[in-house]
């Protein structure tokens, strides 16, 4: 099958769509199938990969390219490039990673409109529901690194979260749950992992709450080392404000053994499943309820494991990537 993909943002840039369609090309020409991404993404470092790499979308080279192509396949709707998946309507498919309610203006209700003409892939049944078009609902994958490598017992460490330091990501409610389960649980911690513009007034907000022996800010964290220090902690937080189309952090953490505390919005609850305790959105108390629940219940999470085992072999890379496989083929 020839596969034609369009995201406007690629490796090298660092982010979750970018891993999430560079893994998907590699899956597919591994399967023996002819990749080409295109990309507005420029690189200094040479393309090394089993696929294609075109740094630069021209209309017209890109109309040529899906002409001869089994498939297109676009990153979310762009309104650069609808046109040419207009033009080939019966093999245009867009996998949507976001709502596009999320742009209050013209553009985006443009771009939910347009669905009505693609064929849809939705990362989360929170994103189907979402569109005017009809959808099939894929998960997102995660990376096989994040794997459980430290016995339950020996995890002396009880709260995580992981993510950028922004607001939408709900960390200063974090902060202020923390307080509230120290009440009953006065020995709890947090480690923080990440960075962003809200760094510096979460720790400010930590000094206020005297939480500062309490909470450790580990900067960014990455590869071995982020997944061993996810592996020493029981419960990972993710406070997100905002509904999260997805949460592929969430199963990163399934993975490393940590049970999940998040909201129960979005699709942060599709991700987690059965393995996670949920809380009413963008409310602190009730999520500091949610973490002593997860803590105290930890040992139970833990002997029910095999089960979350079997649940992530479902989204790893290579089953998801044979289920957009076996969509293309129902429609070429």
């Amino acid at each position: 099958m020839r596969i034609v993909v369009v995201s406007l943002t690629f490796l090298p840039n660092v982010g979750g769509l970018e891993n999430i369609m560079a893994g998907l090309a590699e899956s597919w020409s591994q399967l023996g199938h002819q990749v080409t991404v295109y990309t507005q993404t420029a690189s200094t470092i040479p393309d090394n990969y089993s696929y294609k790499v075109i740094r630069t979308i021209s209309p017209f080279t890109l109309y040529g390219a899906v002409k001869k192509a089994d498939i297109l396949l676009e990153a979310n709707i762009s309104l650069q490039t609808f046109l040419v998946g207009l033009l080939h309507s019966k093999k245009w498919v867009v996998t949507h990673h976001l709502p596009y309610q999320h742009d209050k203006g013209w553009k985006g209700k443009l771009k939910n409109w347009l669905t009505k003409f693609s064929h849809n892939i939705a990362i989360s049944h929170y994103i189907a529901n979402q569109l005017k078009g009809k959808a099939t609902v894929i998960n997102n994958f995660y990376h096989p690194t994040f794997k459980n490598n430290i016995s339950y017992t020996n995890r002396k460490k009880d709260l995580i979260f992981l993510g950028r330091l922004v607001s939408d990501k709900g960390v200063n409610l974090l902060i202020d749950s923390l307080k509230i389960v120290q009440e009953k649980i006065p020995e709890c911690q947090l480690t923080i992992i990440g960075s962003g513009i809200e760094k510096e007034a979460l720790q400010k907000q930590a000094n206020l709450l005297n939480l500062h022996n309490d909470i450790v800010f580990e900067g960014v964290v990455t590869g071995a080392s982020l997944v061993s220090l996810l592996n020493e902690h029981k419960v990972m937080v993710i406070p997100s404000v905002w509904d999260e189309p997805f949460g592929v952090v969430a199963l990163e953490g399934l993975a490393c053994g940590c049970a999940v505390v998040c909201a129960d919005r979005g699709g942060l609850r599709e991700a987690s499943g059965n393995w996670g305790f949920y809380y009413k959105n963008n409310d602190s108390r009730e999520m500091a309820a949610a973490i002593e629940h997860a803590l105290m219940q930890y040992a139970h999470f833990a002997q029910q494991y095999q089960l979350v085992h079997k649940y992530l072999q479902e989204k790893q890379m290579p089953v998801i990537a044979l289920q957009y496989v076996t969509y293309f083929k129902t429609i070429v």
